[in-house]
């Protein structure tokens, strides 16, 4: 309201699938400074956004142990609208081994130029100043295939992080001990080094599963992670009499450790109930 003109946004793209040989992308995007969605959402306005992706597969001959190995380099920049570079990421996959059992290794480099234009409060007494910074980062990420019973997700990343250090691990173990139930935990640790300070970030999920029948099931998760000192649980009971008809009831609870003592008290609640009907004529 009280804005006038630079609201729009246009963009295209051009992109060429392929699940062997060789693909590729490219797509071009201007989000004005005055633009804002009807449904959706962004994160910048008053940019240029230029990207693009190019891979090959090679699927070695029938009857190997290995099913496919990927390599792919994709890049993203943003640049304000009328000049100056703010983000620009190049991402380089040299290789991606998926095996027949649906098991796969990957290594991702990746740099990243990031041309802050205010300082970022980036944790509790962490800023980072204003300046042009050039970094870059390893990873190997380790998957097996979700059709075991017990499945999995590991992956760390070490490398640079503005002027200083940063690792991340990552994890998820699932056990699916029938089509009837799952249950997960996840862990996401971040050791962050800085001339300004440093400090450490951890996010632990967990999630149990029920599915009853083809009609009923009970979906359930948790999320605690150290910076909020929050955990919120999320509960959703499904419900499919038939085709085109459902009923969910969802209750979502938010806990908050106010005083650091390990002990939570309930931040708010919530609870909602809805029925949807397909009409047919």
């Amino acid at each position: 309201e009280g804005l006038e003109g630079e609201d729009a946004a246009v963009g295209f793209g051009l992109r060429v699938p392929s699940s062997n040989g060789f693909r590729g992308s490219f797509q071009m995007k201007e989000l004005q400074k005055n633009y804002t969605p009807g449904l959706g959402f962004y994160d910048r306005r008053d940019v240029d956004i230029a990207s693009f992706d190019v891979g090959y597969t090679k699927r070695p001959p029938r009857g190997s142990y290995i099913q496919s190995l990927f390599m792919s380099l994709d890049g993203e920049r943003i640049d304000q609208i009328g000049g100056g570079l703010q983000t620009q990421v190049m991402t380089l996959r040299p290789f991606v081994l998926t095996n027949r059992t649906a098991d796969t290794l990957m290594v991702v480099y990746r740099a990243t130029r990031d041309v802050l234009q205010a300082p970022f409060q980036i944790s509790s007494g962490v800023t980072i100043p204003v300046e042009d910074y050039s970094y870059s980062d390893l990873g190997v990420r380790l998957q097996t295939g979700n059709h075991r019973k017990f499945a999995g997700t590991f992956m760390i990343v070490n490398g640079d992080f503005y002027d200083g250090t940063r690792r991340n691990i990552n994890g998820e173990l699932s056990w699916r001990p029938s089509g009837h139930f799952r249950t997960l935990v996840g862990y996401n640790y971040n050791d962050i080094r800085l001339p300004w300070g440093d400090f450490e970030t951890r996010l632990v999920r967990l999630g149990l599963d029920w599915v009853f029948s083809s009609r009923l099931s009970w979906v359930n998760y948790v999320q605690y992670d150290n910076v909020s000192q929050t955990m919120g649980v999320n509960m959703r009971l499904q419900w499919v009499p038939e085709s085109g008809r459902e009923v969910f009831f969802v209750i979502n609870q938010g806990l908050e450790d106010f005083d650091g003592d390990g002990t939570f008290r309930t931040q708010r609640t919530d609870a909602t109930a809805k029925i949807s009907y397909t009409f047919r004529f």
